[in-house]
């Protein structure tokens, strides 16, 4: 951003700065491109100044001052356009003794002014194009999404322009196609108490007090409903035997925090209770209610539901719902549960590894060769509970000596494990 002050200098001095100046201050050239997203902030002076020059460009960037926002003095057929300016005085761009320019698709606030009447020409300035430049635009916000049948409560509108910044002006309100209220300022407010269920169509119609601002009409739609409590859950994502906390937020319709009642918990259809056995019930404090939970180590790489009920209260009934208990897979890995194995053959040895991960299925090889029942057909151990175990007959052709025993886990991911297997003599 380019932001600065200017101050009158003494012009009877060899200072060469002029007693105006401006963010950006150009002379005496030609084809200057003053192009960017920046903002210009001056103070005492204006954003930009173009002088004696031609074929010049100023593009985009938005512009603030409380002086004349781009003065172009003795300028021909250059162009203004796609930019955003804003400032205090009548004139957002003033032509002096400038032709043939280009000044278009801006949108333009000067003092109580916009669009092309931002612009301001002198006498010796002509064949200059001036058009589609607009006036900031204004928004209005509407308030609220729903309203409770019999009850009483606030429409809000407030018009703002594209910064959030106030705007004044009038505002018209209609329900269901009839004007019921009007009001002046920069928000309005009418109390109103629906009397059926169903969609209420709201028309707010500003105007706003200075032409600088374009006016604007908002149509919208509130709901109007039974009161009553929503419950929401929030998803949780664990390891298995980790210790989380189960969150719901119980809110009135109109999304009033509840300060009464109960909830319980489901995981997986059961419901959550404490070390003693007994149901665990929530109280509903400012709108939230929670519970410590311990994930099954069983768990694992699976998801749950979780089911949260409100229990109801006065003028509330008994509401539920659910969310996502997503338990994460550990990372696979393989290892030796049994002590490096010493037999002699036609002896019986056992190979046992511990697995964790997404793994059914383990091999093993000794040096390299897989092992195989006594028909040559390989032998898989299946994982059961995180273990794997065969049970294998030393051949009586093996050699006394150390073997390398591997074990590899069956899948997309080949995790390996070894130890040594000594062979014997009798």
């Amino acid at each position: 951003n380019i932001k600065g002050q200017t101050n009158e200098t003494n012009t009877y001095s060899w200072d060469t700065v002029q007693s105006t100046t401006a963010g950006v201050y150009s002379a005496d050239g030609n084809n200057t491109r003053l192009t960017s997203e920046l903002r210009y902030d001056v103070t005492n002076g204006p954003d930009v100044i173009f002088k004696n020059m031609n074929n010049s460009l100023i593009n985009r960037g938005a512009f603030v001052s409380n002086n004349d926002n781009f003065i172009l003095e003795n300028v021909e057929n250059s162009l203004v356009n796609s930019t955003n300016a804003n400032t205090t005085t009548e004139a957002a761009v003033d032509l002096v003794n400038s032709n043939g320019n280009e000044i278009k698709s801006n949108v333009f606030r000067a003092g109580n002014v916009g669009g092309n009447d931002a612009v301001v020409c002198d006498d010796a300035s002509v064949d200059n194009i001036i058009e589609s430049n607009t006036p900031i635009t204004t928004y209005v916000e509407v308030t609220p999404d729903v309203l409770c049948i019999g009850m009483s409560g606030t429409i809000t509108a407030k018009a703002v322009d594209s910064n959030q910044n106030d705007v004044t002006g009038t505002f018209a309100l209609s329900l269901n196609g009839q004007e019921v209220y009007t009001s002046s300022g920069t928000t309005l407010s009418y109390d109103y108490t629906p009397t059926q269920v169903g969609d209420l169509e709201v028309t707010v119609t500003f105007t706003p007090e200075e032409s600088g601002y374009l006016s604007r009409v908002n149509e919208t739609v509130i709901s109007v409903v039974e009161y009553g409590a929503v419950i929401s859950v929030d998803d949780v994502t664990a390891d298995a035997g980790e210790t989380v906390t189960l969150t719901a937020s119980v809110k009135d319709v109109v999304g009033v925090a509840v300060t009464k009642g109960k909830v319980t918990f489901k995981v997986n259809g059961k419901t959550v209770k404490d070390a003693y056995g007994k149901v665990i019930y929530a109280k509903v404090t400012d709108g939230v209610a929670t519970v410590e939970y311990t994930v099954p180590e069983d768990y694992t790489g699976k998801n749950f539901t979780i089911t949260a009920v409100y229990s109801g209260s006065s003028g509330l009934a008994k509401v539920q719902n659910t969310s996502t208990l997503t338990v994460n897979s550990p990372e696979a890995s393989i290892e030796f549960e049994n002590d490096p194995v010493t037999a002699s053959v036609g002896q019986t040895v056992t190979f046992t590894v511990k697995v964790t991960g997404d793994v059914s299925k383990v091999v093993f090889k000794i040096n390299g060769k897989t092992v195989k029942d006594a028909n040559g057909k390989v032998i898989y151990a299946k994982v059961v509970d995180g273990i794997a175990s065969i049970d294998y007959v030393i051949p009586e052709d093996m050699k006394a000596k150390d073997y390398t025993l591997t074990a590899v886990t069956m899948g997309s991911e080949r995790l390996t494990a070894e130890q040594t297997l000594t062979i014997i003599k009798q």
